[in-house]
């Protein structure tokens, strides 16, 4: 519960999530396109009680980065220059690394793509 808590609290900034809790055989548990923070929060103990299930949550906010490090072969030093949010370890072996990008920046008028 607290490494969910934790990711949660890497974006403050989320007033929704994206919650999918699937079985082993990729049949849908829950589908939340959007819940709102302390709904998660709420609800997310249970969730976290089910077994042999595989929930996905997602902050709703834009300019978001997800890699999915599972089985990463790379430096993890390079990764983690990069400045991510978080990295959050799914199970054994396997990694998500989360970030989001700075403001977009505006094309100044004539340049080319």
């Amino acid at each position: 519960m607290d490494s969910a808590l934790h990711f949660i609290a890497a974006f403050p900034e989320a007033r929704s999530w994206h919650v999918t809790i699937l079985t082993p055989e990729k049949r849908c548990v829950v589908n939340k396109p959007a819940i709102a923070t302390e709904e998660l929060r709420k609800s997310l103990g249970a969730w976290l009680q089910l077994h042999a299930v595989h929930i996905f949550v997602r902050p709703l906010i834009s300019r978001l980065v997800f890699l999915d490090l599972d089985q990463f072969q790379g430096h993890w030093a390079d990764l983690v220059a990069l400045q991510p949010r978080i990295i959050s370890q799914t199970s054994p072996g396997n990694f998500q690394w989360w970030a989001t990008l700075g403001e977009p920046v505006e094309k100044p008028c004539g340049a080319p793509f």
